[in-house]
């Protein structure tokens, strides 16, 4: 039951990646915003704990 959730989740992504490049570049540069944003706040932690 799990394994054919997990297929559907990515049938449909595949479909909405395929369907709408718009909104494909928008969930991306928001992945992407993100994984920055984690970087620098793991950075500044680490610079307010060693300075």
């Amino acid at each position: 039951m799990k394994k054919a959730i997990i297929v559907i989740l990515v049938i449909f992504v595949v479909y909405f990646l395929l369907t709408n490049p718009t909104g494909s570049a928008d969930v991306v540069e928001l992945a992407f915003d993100g994984i920055v944003n984690a970087f620098d706040q793991v950075a500044t932690f680490l610079q307010n704990l060693l300075f």
